[in-house]
């Protein structure tokens, strides 16, 4: 993610960099994640299973910040959290997100992978464009006749 605003900056020096709410949550379900993981590990040797109360657990975690002690995936996610600041603040405050863009990656890699083994290049990149276009997605604007 560094890498990619550093590349921002040079690129678009003027630009405001915006986190979006999503992004900030899904860093927070990590470290949590992250966090359960490694205390599994601990204390069975093992990846946790369902019986398991940590696992039980999890969403309890993600709910009850003030009962947590001091974890090193939290630290390391409120250094984060405290980096990326301003474009936190600009994200709550504008709203904007990448969220349709997100959309279309996922679109591209799910019919690259019903295409995998294709040869012809042209074919798979039509392929591609087809459910990315507006028309493809869009419910028709008046209804349709009975038969």
């Amino acid at each position: 993610m560094l890498d990619s605003f550093r590349a921002a900056r040079l690129a678009l020096p003027n630009a405001v960099v915006v986190v979006d709410r999503f992004h900030l949550v899904a860093l927070a379900n990590r470290a949590v994640t992250e966090y359960r993981r490694e205390l599994a590990w601990a204390r069975r040797g093992r990846r946790g299973r369902r019986i398991d109360p940590e696992w039980a657990q999890r969403n309890r975690l993600l709910r009850a910040g003030e009962s947590l002690t001091e974890i090193a995936q939290l630290r390391r996610l409120a250094w984060t959290v405290y980096a990326w600041q301003p474009s936190i603040i600009e994200g709550l405050l504008t709203g904007i997100s990448n969220g349709r863009t997100e959309g279309y990656n996922r679109i591209v890699k799910h019919v690259g992978r019903i295409a995998f083994g294709f040869r012809n290049q042209e074919n798979q990149k039509r392929r591609i464009r087809f459910p990315c276009t507006r028309k493809s997605r869009r419910a028709p604007t008046r209804p349709l006749n009975p038969c």
